[in-house]
């Protein structure tokens, strides 16, 4: 396997002229071990940006539930208040 080489022709269809490509054999293991790195570099961040994007939904789904209940508890607050006021006036009558 020693010196074990690819050749390549090239074709020119503007000129019509042949190139020969000599590659050897090394040269394409290692853009074949480069182009896998590469491949699963992208599915690695793919999946990372994919997790970060279902973290910010959950984060501004949670939010939302809490402005929900604050608002909610305002207006239980508002409503405990004017329910001591009228139990108040009405055993002051008492």
């Amino acid at each position: 396997m020693k010196g074990k080489s690819y050749t390549f022709f090239i074709a020119s269809s503007a000129s019509g002229g042949m190139r020969r490509l000599r590659v050897p054999f090394y040269v394409l293991n290692l853009l074949l071990v480069l182009a896998i790195v590469g491949g699963i570099t992208i599915l690695a961040g793919i999946g990372s940006y994919s997790r970060m994007l279902l973290k910010a939904t959950n984060y501004n789904t949670l939010r939302r539930e809490q402005d929900s209940l604050k608002q909610q508890y305002k207006q239980l607050q508002t409503e405990v208040k004017d329910t001591n006021q009228r139990l108040n006036s009405l055993q002051s009558l008492a």
